[in-house]
């Protein structure tokens, strides 16, 4: 079960994130604005890559998609957390570097 979750996991961070699908996510907004807000929230589109990924696999779908959404959300918030604590410190570090000079 967990090697599924981190399939649907994966499966959403590239649908959500990737640069391959952007087209994807734009033309689904312009189609239907709440169509277009689930397939770009991760916590959305985990349901429904963990229930789509249970029908084919043959496990439960209402427990993969409710874990799969919440390991997708989880990982989002972790990334997002991280790259802001990256980019805090990268900008601390440039600061101090222009201060020197």
């Amino acid at each position: 079960m967990i090697l599924h979750v981190l399939s649907c996991v994966a499966i959403t961070c590239i649908i959500v994130h990737s640069e391959i699908f952007r087209p994807v996510r734009e033309l689904a907004l312009k189609l239907n604005q709440t169509l277009g807000y689930w397939i770009s929230c991760p916590m959305c589109l985990g349901l429904w890559a963990g229930i789509s990924y249970g029908l084919i696999v043959g496990e439960n779908p209402i427990t993969l998609g409710l874990l799969s959404s919440l390991s997708s959300w989880t990982a989002y918030n972790l990334v997002t957390a991280f790259g802001a604590l990256g980019d805090y410190y990268t900008t601390m570090l440039q600061n101090g570097e222009s201060n020197d000079e």
